[in-house]
């Protein structure tokens, strides 16, 4: 049967807003076509940059020119494919189509189209406007005083244009902060005329022909046409490229596209467009199955998390998964949300996946593998002060890599020494106390504001705070699965010596957790403290971390911990797995680490259970579904109330959308 992608994807995604941008094909920068504003392009705002904001608020709106007053030509419709946005408006009997995808992840390619469907000429004088802000919203002190910066001084604004293309970005004269700019490019046989400065658009003059200018402010400019006259039935068209760089801190250079709108045929473009998101989804035709249907549209959640380097920044030309597509601090990568994702990727994109590995371990430290929790491509300099290290769950991602692509051989090899070294720095430096088992530094890195650390709280903030020496059950149970994988990876690997030695690893970690952590008279494994000599009794998801990390848990303690787990009034209620028992004092539905449930540990959670209780495997996956199928936008984290039915965290998040893709084609296997 025919497959009818447009209709399928079509206006999937409430695109709209500085939250929900149009962005493809790993673009580094996202953009909003905004309601009752002319059609075209608004806001262009930078991903994966800390510290930078939009270079341009109004990018090329149509505008038609009576009596010298712009007048904003509005959309009657706007509507939007994975690969493209369309826009349609009219000029009295002049129809206006306004086209709009990605040639690259780092230029818009725009095409507007005047039509006349009446039957007597049509006389029109469009332009097109933008703004540039400035710099509006700074970074707060407080987020630059965590990298040792003072206040730095407002970025002004700065333009230079030549026949067929104006610059304009902020300048950044203190060397710490990123410094955004825009490109606007357009065809010379289009006779547009730039007239731009700190004046409203409708009162600009024409200057020459070439130039440049500062403002400490806001700067605005106006595309002027000539006259048009459009006889019955004839159309005209113009094209633009919108393109967006960001300057490094304390650089003077980064690469444009090298996208010519003189050169583009955008139907060509639009074709392609179309055809490498097909190909990147893998498209197979079971179309009318709303399994497939829902399963695509988390594969696209995941694609629009794409972001690609261009060679400038930290991650080079690695292609990231951000945690969201938006343009705000979470277009950043984070340790283990990434690397959930890549589990997820390389079902149906084992060269994103890779690459998602790969950008994780860009800040690695070359000498004791310590690799901090989230990476920019264009971060402030300096180290973030709360950027310890994450969960070690990378070499989990690579064996599921391995379990879809057996004969990737090449990336193990490439990838092996990494994982190592990043296990190394939890062996050497994460067991501040000596006891053989390593320790969370701060909340952040495992669970923010669980009531595992309410002991540690300092007032009533009980998010991001620091942690002393204290045994953790969920931190050893990881690096135990670690260590286990990493054996086989050495053994896979022609290296027998290391593989014993990573065994000998686990079995130390196993010994030390049942030795420190395990209480028999309770079967539970509990945090403990070695200053205070007591567990810290409190029952989280991290309960059944000795059971997800396959360690030899006694036969007693496995049962009651499948129990507990199975339990409705602990952790098995409609909406399954709170990070907190519902029945502990300290659960709350809408907390954070609280009591809400998580994508990831829901997953683990379904992964471990088909080990132990595959029957139960089955139920757990179906209510998990149940409850994440009811949100359309792949959120952060779920409330654990059956009664509520808002989004909970950031919407589009990666592992929100991973999880969903996994359990859906699992599901259907």
């Amino acid at each position: 049967m025919t497959i009818d992608a447009d209709r399928i994807f079509r206006n999937q995604i409430a695109l709209g807003g500085f939250n929900h941008p149009f962005v493809d094909r790993a673009a580094r920068f996202g953009t909003t076509f905004d309601p009752g504003r002319g059609v075209g392009p608004c806001m262009l705002q930078p991903r994966s940059c800390d510290g930078a904001v939009q270079p341009v608020d109004l990018a090329l709106n149509l505008h038609q020119l009576v009596d010298d007053l712009p007048f904003a030509v509005t959309a009657s419709s706007t509507e939007h494919l994975p690969w493209s946005v369309e826009q349609q408006a009219s000029c009295g009997a002049v129809a206006v189509r306004s086209h709009h995808l990605y040639l690259d992840a780092g230029a818009l390619l725009c095409s507007v189209t005047f039509a006349n469907r009446g039957a007597e000429v049509a006389v029109l004088r469009p332009c097109w406007t933008g703004l540039a802000p400035g710099d509006r919203w700074p970074p707060h002190p407080h987020h630059l005083s965590r990298f040792g910066h003072a206040a730095v001084p407002l970025r002004g604004n700065a333009a230079s244009w030549r026949p067929g293309e104006l610059t304009v970005g902020l300048r950044d004269a203190s060397g710490i902060l990123p410094a955004p700019q825009a490109r606007l490019r357009w065809r010379a046989a289009d006779g547009l005329r730039l007239a731009i400065g700190s004046a409203l658009p409708a009162n600009l003059a024409g200057g020459p022909e070439s130039g440049s200018c500062e403002e400490a402010g806001a700067l605005h400019w106006r595309l002027s046409a000539p006259e048009l006259r459009l006889e019955p039935g004839a159309s005209r068209s113009f094209l633009f490229v919108v393109a967006v760089r960001v300057l490094p801190a304390g650089k003077t250079e980064a690469p444009w596209s090298d996208a010519d709108p003189a050169t583009v045929d955008p139907a060509s473009a639009a074709a392609s467009a179309r055809r490498d998101f097909l190909a990147r989804i893998v498209w197979d035709g079971r179309a009318g199955d709303p399994r497939a249907q829902r399963a695509w549209r988390a594969r696209w959640s995941l694609l629009r998390t794409a972001y690609q380097g261009d060679g400038a920044g930290e991650l080079g030309r690695i292609t990231a998964s951000t945690c969201v597509p938006n343009c705000g601090g979470f277009t950043r990568i984070f340790f283990w949300d990434s690397l959930f994702t890549a589990a997820a990727l390389t079902r149906f994109d084992p060269g994103f996946a890779r690459d998602a590995i790969r950008a994780v371990f860009v800040r690695q430290d070359p000498a004791n593998g310590f690799c901090p929790e989230h990476v920019f491509d264009r971060p402030l300099p300096g180290r973030d002060a709360i950027g310890e290290a994450q969960a070690p769950v990378a070499s989990w991602a690579v064996e599921r890599h391995l379990a879809a692509h057996p004969d990737d051989n090449g990336f193990l090899r490439e990838i092996y020494p990494v994982l190592a070294l990043n296990h190394r720095h939890w062996q050497e430096q994460g067991d501040r106390d000596r006891d053989g088992l390593a320790e969370w530094t701060w909340c952040g890195q495992t669970a923010d504001d669980s009531p595992l650390y309410d002991e540690f709280a300092v007032g009533n903030e009980r998010t991001h705070g620091w942690l002393p020496p204290v045994a953790s059950v969920s931190l050893n149970s990881f690096l135990f699965r670690d260590a286990t994988i990493l054996a086989g990876f050495a053994e896979r690997l022609g290296r027998p010596e290391e593989a014993r030695s990573w065994r000998a690893r686990a079995a130390a970690i196993e010994e030390a957790l049942l030795r420190i952590c395990y209480v028999p008279a309770e079967r539970r494994f509990w945090d403990y403290n070695h200053a205070t000599r007591r567990h810290r009794r409190v029952r989280t998801f991290y309960l059944f971390w000795p059971l997800w990390a396959g360690m030899r848990v006694p036969e007693e303690a496995r049962r009651s911990l499948l129990d507990a787990l199975l339990d409705p009034a602990q952790f098995f209620g409609e909406i399954p797995f709170p990070s907190v028992a519902y029945d502990e004092p300290t659960f709350d539905p809408m907390g954070y680490w609280r009591g809400k449930a998580w994508p990831h540990i829901s997953y683990w959670l379904i992964e471990m259970l088909q080990a132990q209780r595959p029957e139960a495997a089955a139920v757990a996956r179906r209510r998990v579904l149940a409850a994440w199928l009811k949100d359309p936008y792949h959120p952060e984290n779920m409330v654990a109330d059956a009664g509520r039915s808002e989004a909970s965290g950031a919407a589009e998040y990666n592992w929100g959308a991973a999880m969903l893709s996994l359990l859906l084609e699992e599901r259907a296997s």
